[in-house]
Order: structure tokens, then sequence, then C-alpha cells
């Protein structure tokens, strides 16, 4: 598991991608945190905001940031080096946050969803429309060589851009390449079915993590044609996902927010006082 190490945050909030966490003195950063891309946001009392996207490229990363000036930035002082040493001993555990403990579905949920990102986002090209004639899906897996993890790729990356910097060109990215799938057809889906594997996990996964005020919810629509065809498909990995995307309904529900007691400071939540709340809408 890696660390994200974060100095001098103010005590208010903090969120690791789509999970917030009210801090107060003793405040460290996070444990236990799966590789990948990740987002660390800074929230203060009054409102000002600073974040950093980083990417953990292995389970024994250990990421500093420190706050600075009202900006988020990554920490390679000396004495970031120290800290880096003091987490992997042990040192700091007494104020490190671990996510998977306090929200261990959307922890993986996360993870999931944004496995197939190797490279920060800026460095991953998002094109506005597959152009051509003929089948979408067919244009779509062209565009890409072939390459599953080429086309896992660029459909993560459009999921993290429009969940983390609500990306408008991200948005429709993502509309546009989910409903692309469900024209694929169960021949298709036969010539290629550990791609479509990953890629229904990877769509349950965001159906979890997405709010419904989120304006590309709307690729859940039609997402029963494709369960039927995996199903049409019935390898055992593609029946067990198309009955998890069957319960991907339009109808959605808020995400859950991590909440901690205040009273006793920042120790209270690293003793357990912690919900989870959900809202249905």
């Amino acid at each position: 598991m890696a660390w994200i190490i974060v100095r001098d945050a103010p005590k208010h909030r903090v969120e690791l991608d789509l999970l917030s966490f009210p801090v107060g003195a003793g405040f460290r950063g996070f444990e236990g945190v799966l590789q990948g891309i990740h987002r660390v946001r800074i929230v203060t009392g009054d409102g000002l905001v600073a974040s950093c996207e980083l990417m953990l490229p292995n389970m024994r990363s250990v990421h500093v940031l420190r706050f600075e000036q009202g900006e988020l930035h990554a920490d390679t002082s000396p004495e970031a080096r120290q800290l880096a040493h003091q987490a992997e001993a042990g040192e700091l555990d007494a104020g490190l946050i671990s996510p998977l403990s306090l929200n261990h579905d959307l922890t993986v949920a996360w993870h999931t969803a944004t496995s197939a990102i190797d490279k920060p986002l800026d460095e991953i090209p998002l094109p506005a429309k597959t152009r051509g004639i003929g089948n979408r899906f067919a244009r779509f897996w062209k565009s890409h060589g072939g390459k599953s993890e080429r086309a896992l790729r660029e459909l993560q990356s459009a999921f993290a851009r429009s969940v983390l910097r609500r990306d408008h060109l991200a948005q429709k990215r993502l509309v546009e390449t989910v409903t692309a799938h469900y024209t694929a057809g169960a021949k298709r889906i036969a010539a290629t079915p550990e791609y479509f594997v990953s890629f229904g996990q990877s769509v349950t996964a965001f159906y979890k993590l997405m709010p419904a005020s989120d304006p590309a919810t709307a690729m859940f629509h039609g997402i029963e044609h494709l369960a039927a065809d995996l199903d049409r498909v019935g390898t055992a990995e593609l029946t067990q996902v198309a009955a998890d995307l069957k319960r991907v309904h339009p109808r959605r529900h808020a995400p859950r927010t991590v909440l901690a007691k205040q009273g006793e400071g920042f120790g209270a939540l690293l003793r357990g006082y912690v919900k989870t709340v959900f809202r249905p809408q």
C-alpha cells in the first residue's frame, strides 16, 4: 500500500479522489492508498480550494505534498524525504487516514475505474469524436488499433477528467464512448471477451462513483442492451458482468460521504468515530 503525506494542511477538510474527510490537528496524510492516479484537494475554513493530481506507480510509493501560499504542490525537500522514511517505518501512523478502512467500497471502485490509467491525464490524448462511418463500436475499436489497453486507457481517462476536473469535453467523450459499446453486438463481444469484462467492470465502478447531477450519467441509458448481448455470449465472467450491469439503473444516488465527530479532534477520526452517510435521490 502507498502513502500520500500532506504537509501543513489547514484544519478543516481534505479530499482524496471523490471522498471527503474532516481533519484537525495531527493530520499527516493518507495510508494504504492503492496505486494509480489520485487527486488530493484541500478545502480551508474560508473556502479556499487547492488541489494536486498525482500518480502512485506502485504499492510502496510515498508521495509528499505541501500546502503553502494557498497552493498544494509536490515536495521534494530534505524534510519531505525524511517524512517519507518515517511513513515507511510506521512512525506517522497516528496521523494518517486509511481510505480503505473508512470507505472500502468506494476506494476499490475508484481503483477499478482508473486502473488502466498509467500516466498523467494531460499525457493521454482525448479525441473530440471518433469519426467515420459504420458501427460506432467498430470505429472506436479501430481507432485504438484493436488494443484493449489503449481503449480502456482512453475510456477511464475521460471518466477521471469528467469527475475530477468537470471537463465538458471529457463528459461528452465519456458518454459517446460508453454508448458506442452498446452497439457492439454479441459477435464483436465474443471476439474480445476479456476486454468487455474489463469494460463492464469499469462502467459498474463509474456508476458507484458518479453523482446524480453529473451530465455524463446519460451514458447509463440503454445499458440493458449491452447486458443482454453479454448474456448471449454467455461465458461465466461475461454473465457476471451482465448481472452487475443490470443493477446499473438511470435512477441515481448521491455519493457516500465520510464524516467524523469533531468533538475530540483528529483523534476521534482515527479511533473509529466514523459513519458513512447514504442519501437516496
